[in-house]
């Protein structure tokens, strides 16, 4: 498991307010990359986020098909 970084917690910060404002709406489908270009991150810490946001809130991961 990663270790926490501040721009994990910056991007986790980021996401549950765009969650909680209704700039990511539920069911919206969106990739770690084009979240990671949104918050100016790369997507390791996007992902690092999720993870959080998804032991909190219904935050739903689906693996891309090959």
């Amino acid at each position: 498991m990663p270790c926490w970084t501040p721009w994990a917690g910056t991007s986790h910060r980021k996401l549950r307010d765009a969650i909680h404002d209704g700039v990511l709406r539920p069911g919206e489908k969106i990739t770690e990359r084009d979240l990671a270009a949104r918050l100016g991150v790369s997507p390791t810490p996007v992902r690092e986020a999720l993870r959080q946001l998804s032991r909190l809130a219904p935050v739903r991961s689906r693996s891309a098909p090959c």
